[in-house]
C-alpha cells in the first residue's frame, strides 16, 4: 500500500509531464489575474470626482405644482480612470420621484442613475422637501417683439396672432410673477409677410425668462406679420356680406366685424375711391345660435390690406314679436298748394324681430304716415299706411292697412294741426343691423362701419 505521501508525490509529478501538464496551467491563469491586478492598479486605477447636476421632478400630477423646482446635489463617484475619463455630467441623473406623493408638504429621497461603470459614492444632500400645491391657470395675451427692420422701402404692419391668448398653468404664487408673455419674430430684411409658428415665452418684471416653470397649452402661435411697399393707404371699414335665413323663429340681431377696419395700400386715385372692403359670403342658413366665422376679404389685385382675414360674428336671437298701438296723425310729399286733413285713426302695428330689439323697443320710433307723393291735385283717395321704425324690427302688418284721406287745394299757409310728418330721428345706434341689399348686412356706427 502506498502511502498518503507517495500518492501526493505521484500527482504532483504527473501535473508537471504530459499529457495533462496541470501545473503549467494553473500558474499561467495566476501569473495573468496577477497582471491584471497590476496593470488596472498601475494603468487604471479607481479614481473618485464629484459634479453637481439639477434634480428632475419625475412622475409629478399634472394637478400638482412646486413653486421651487430649481434644485441640485452633488454627487461623488468613481470608476476606472478610463470610465472617469468619458463621464461628463450631462451622463448624470438626480431625481425624486412624486409618483405617490399628494398636495401639501413631502420629504423625497434624491435618487440617481450612472453608466455602467461608474458607481455611486454619496450624494448631498440625499433628501429633499417640497411643498406641493395645486395646479391653476390662467390665460395671459401674447405680445410680439419684433427684432431688425423690414427691407428698404418696405414696413412692418401689426401682426396678427393666431391664438392670441394662451393659458400658463402652475402654482398661484408662479403664475402671480409673469410680467410678459410674447414671441420673438425676426423680422430683419423681409421683403414678404412674415408667417411662421413661435414658442412662447414668459418674463418677471425683472426681465428674468421664468418659461421654465409653466405649462402652455398651446405652447406657440402663428404670427403673421404684413410686410408691404411703402405707398399712400388709407383705412377702410369692413362690410360683412352674408347669405340665407336663420332657422324659422330666430333672427340675426347683430353682426359683429373684427378687426372693424382695415388699412388698404395702393395708388392714391384707387384708394379715394375706396369706402370699404366686403367679406366673402357668410352661410347663415339655419343657424339657431350666436356663431363666429373667419372670413377672406374680397379685394383686387390693385390694392394690398393690413389683413388678409377678418373674424365675423353674427349673433342670433329668439324672434320675438309686439303690437303697438298708435294714432296715425302724420303724412308727407304733398305736394305745394295741396292740404289734407287725417281722419282719427288708431291703428294696431305688429312688429317683430330679435327679442334683445322687441323687448327694448322705444315705442316712440313706431311712427304711421302716410306718403302723399302720388297725390297732384285735391279728392279723395284710398292710400297705404307706411311705419317708420327701428332698423333690426320688421313690420308684419298694420290693421287697417290702409285710410281714406281727402285733399283740398289751399293757398295759404298749411295749419299747424295738418298733420305733415315732422323730421324723423335716426335710430338708436346700439341697434342691430339690419339686412340691406344683396345679403348685405348694415352694420351700426359703433361697429366702426359705414
Amino acid at each position: 500500500m502506498k502511502t498518503t505521501i507517495e500518492k501526493l508525490q505521484a500527482i504532483s509529478k504527473q501535473m508537471w509531464q504530459p499529457p495533462l501538464f496541470w501545473g503549467f496551467k494553473v500558474c499561467a491563469v495566476l501569473l495573468a489575474v496577477l497582471l491584471w491586478v497590476y496593470v488596472m492598479e498601475t494603468q487604471n486605477p479607481m479614481t473618485e470626482e464629484s459634479y453637481t447636476v439639477p434634480v428632475e421632478m419625475r412622475d409629478l400630477s399634472a394637478r400638482l405644482a412646486i413653486p421651487d423646482t430649481n434644485r441640485q446635489v452633488t454627487i461623488r463617484v468613481q470608476g476606472n480612470s478610463s470610465a472617469m475619463d468619458e463621464l461628463s455630467s450631462r451622463q448624470i441623473f438626480a431625481y425624486c420621484d412624486f409618483s405617490d406623493v399628494t398636495e401639501g408638504e413631502a420629504t423625497l429621497p434624491v435618487q440617481v442613475e450612472l453608466p455602467e461603470g461608474v458607481n455611486l459614492v454619496n450624494v448631498l444632500p440625499e433628501s429633499m422637501s417640497f411643498t406641493l400645491e395645486a395646479v391653476v391657470s390662467e390665460a395671459f395675451p401674447v405680445e410680439v417683439r419684433s427684432q431688425g427692420q423690414a427691407a428698404e422701402s418696405y414696413k412692418a404692419l401689426d401682426p396678427v396672432l393666431d391664438p392670441a391668448m394662451i393659458t400658463l398653468s402652475g402654482s398661484k404664487d408662479y403664475l402671480s410673477q409673469v410680467a410678459t408673455v410674447f414671441v420673438n419674430a425676426d423680422i430683419s430684411d423681409s421683403t414678404e409677410n412674415y408667417n411662421k409658428k413661435l414658442s412662447v415665452e414668459v418674463l418677471d418684471n425683472s426681465g428674468k425668462n421664468i418659461s421654465e416653470w409653466f405649462s402652455f397649452s398651446p405652447s406657440t402661435v402663428n404670427v403673421m406679420i404684413p410686410i408691404v411697399y411703402e405707398q399712400p393707404e388709407k383705412s377702410v371699414a369692413v362690410s360683412p356680406v352674408y347669405v340665407g335665413e336663420p332657422a324659422l323663429g330666430y333672427r340675426i340681431s347683430r353682426v359683429v366685424v373684427e378687426p372693424a377696419t382695415v388699412r388698404a395700400f395702393g395708388d392714391l386715385d384707387v384708394l379715394n375711391n375706396l369706402y370699404y372692403i366686403e367679406t366673402a359670403a357668410v352661410d347663415v342658413n339655419e343657424l339657431k345660435k350666436t356663431t363666429s366665422f373667419s372670413v377672406n376679404l374680397n379685394h383686387g389685385n390693385n390694392i394690398s390690406l393690413s389683413a388678409e382675414t377678418v373674424t365675423v360674428v353674427v349673433q342670433i336671437e329668439p324672434e320675438s314679436t309686439v303690437t303697438v298701438k298708435k294714432e296715425l296723425v302724420y303724412y308727407e310729399n304733398l305736394a305745394e298748394g295741396l292740404a289734407c286733413t287725417l281722419p282719427n285713426l288708431e291703428l294696431e302695428i305688429l312688429l317683430s324681430g330679435a327679442d334683445t330689439y322687441i323687448s327694448n323697443l322705444d315705442e316712440n320710433q313706431v311712427v304711421p304716415f302716410v306718403d302723399m307723393s302720388l297725390i297732384s291735385g285735391p279728392g279723395s283717395y284710398t292710400l297705404p299706411i307706411q311705419v317708420n321704425r327701428p332698423a333690426n324690427v320688421s313690420l308684419l302688418s298694420t290693421k287697417p292697412a290702409t285710410v281714406e284721406v281727402t285733399v283740398e287745394a289751399h293757398d295759404g299757409e298749411i295749419p299747424e294741426d295738418s298733420g305733415e310728418q315732422p323730421e324723423q330721428q335716426e335710430p338708436d345706434s346700439t341697434e342691430a343691423p339690419a339686412e340691406g341689399e344683396n345679403g348685405e348686412a348694415e352694420t351700426p356706427p359703433e361697429e366702426g362701419l359705414d
